[in-house]
């Protein structure tokens, strides 16, 4: 029986569901941890900045232009046995115990690297170009204007580390690791949360978040 439970607590540990659920716990956590303290330390002009950074740097993930899921297909498709990717067309479907085609694998990998490189390089203009503008335009309304610079210098270079690093979690899926992508995806939420938390209460004010996502990302 013991044996039973050990094997059925192992099994539970190792699924990817219950790694979601850490995650929509950390959600509503960060919700009932940090507004608080952004209540108490931002001043309400602060904060309207905070939101206004945040905002900024959900744009992020849409700077993948797609890229995610292509790169997802095809680390599935050379795992599951495929020989090659053709440029057009369809591509030809693997015999079911064909082994992974781990020289493919490899290609794909240096390809991902090299595009979402390109990426971040494209994310780090547009967002400078563009949040640099947005922030201008209401910075004179916070206390600390340099302070607010600084948190949106953090929030853009959280913004393009976050596009540069954003192969690797889509080939995690490909290479049906649901559990390692569900895992790597909690560890990181739970430092930027404790972080953002404690350099809140440690009085960084709107440098906090913007660091603590950085911190997150590397």
């Amino acid at each position: 029986w013991s044996s039973d439970v050990c094997s059925s607590d192992l099994r539970v540990a190792s699924s990817a569901l219950l790694w979601s659920w850490g995650m929509n716990a950390l959600r509503i956590g960060a919700t009932l941890i940090l507004l608080p303290l952004l209540l108490r330390r931002l001043a309400p002009a602060e904060l309207g900045m905070h939101y206004l950074l945040g905002s900024i740097g959900l744009l992020a993930p849409l700077l993948d232009f797609g890229f995610g899921n292509a790169v997802w297909r095809a680390v599935a498709h050379a795992q599951a046995g495929g020989r090659e990717l053709p440029t057009e067309g369809l591509t030809e479907t693997p015999a079911v115990d064909a082994p992974a085609n781990h020289a493919l694998q490899w290609q794909l990998w240096q390809a991902a690297k090299l595009t979402y490189a390109r990426l971040a390089w494209l994310a780090a203009l547009l967002l400078a170009l563009g949040g640099t503008a947005v922030i201008a335009a209401r910075i004179a309304e916070v206390p600390a204007p340099t302070q607010a610079w600084l948190a949106w210098g953090l929030t853009w270079l959280a913004a393009v580390a976050e596009v540069r690093a954003g192969w690797w979690s889509m080939f995690l899926l490909g290479l049906n690791q649901p559990v390692a992508y569900a895992r790597c995806n909690l560890i990181g939420y739970a430092l930027r949360l404790v972080l953002g938390a404690l350099l809140l209460w440690w009085g960084a004010g709107l440098t906090s978040v913007p660091l603590a996502a950085l911190f997150g990302v590397a």
